[in-house]
């Protein structure tokens, strides 16, 4: 089975991050949100900066911007496989919390830190100037898109139940196109796909305690906890069934 990575991104993994930032609760998320911002951009700045120097001491040939370019790739951590290792480990709720919601933040000042590196290695310039700039524009404009998208979303699911009120269908597949839609749009404006994604579930887990009934909420969530274990449970099939052909491209 061979599915594109664009593809996969787009059909599994940003879907699995929607859920996990939906099932997070927001007001444990608003408590830890100092550690966790601490971790998403020191820690990712740490890595780099260690990863980088570790590999021009260890490969002498190999340019530091090179380097740290690597040391870029491997900062971010994935949320998917964080979420599902501290489900089954005996973890006390902050640290869980905290592991999580990292997880699931870092992906701007790594995609960042990678750009970086990248024009580094290729021109030789730094200007810290334009890591702030950069920054800012990625990362905000990914939290702008969540927010403008889920939004939109809620707008159009109250014109929808004027028509089909109570439909329960139509609230949970309206959810799940926002995560599609946040994406995408995101993508194409060229900002943070996966912050759009994580912010519209957080955005989108906050608004229903207001708007929803209790019904359509018990809904929801039984609806994305059945989505989440579904793609969960293909990320590592597929991963599986490619693990043999990467083995065997390394050792040819």
């Amino acid at each position: 089975i061979r599915i594109g990575p664009q593809l996969f991104l787009l059909l599994v993994i940003r879907p699995i991050l929607f859920a996990d930032a939906y099932a997070l609760p927001r007001r444990d998320f608003v408590r830890v949100l100092k550690p966790v911002l601490l971790l998403a951009l020191g820690l990712v700045v740490l890595t780099v900066v260690a990863v980088g120097y570790l590999l021009h001491w260890m490969i002498p040939e190999l340019p530091l911007a090179v380097a740290f370019t690597l040391g870029a790739i491997v900062s971010p951590t994935d949320a998917v496989a964080t979420v599902a290792t501290t489900e089954t480990l005996p973890l006390p709720a902050r640290v869980v919390h905290i592991v999580n919601a990292e997880s699931l933040l870092n992906d701007a000042s790594g995609l960042v830190a990678f750009k970086l590196a990248v024009a580094a290695a290729a021109t030789g310039l730094f200007s810290s100037a334009q890591v702030a700039a950069d920054f800012v524009v990625l990362s905000g404009g990914g939290i702008a898109v969540g927010v403008a998208v889920e939004w939109i979303g809620r707008k159009l699911w109250r014109r929808l139940l004027r028509h089909r009120a109570g439909d329960l269908t139509v609230q949970s597949l309206l959810t799940i196109l926002i995560a599609y839609a946040a994406y995408i749009i995101a993508e194409a404006l060229h900002v943070s796909g996966i912050l759009a994604v994580v912010t519209a579930g957080l955005w989108a887990s906050g608004q229903e305690l207001m708007e929803l009934t209790p019904e359509a909420r018990r809904h929801l969530r039984e609806v994305w906890r059945v989505v989440q274990f579904v793609l969960n449970g293909l990320v590592f099939v597929l991963l599986g069934l490619q693990l043999r052909d990467m083995v065997a491209g390394v050792s040819a």
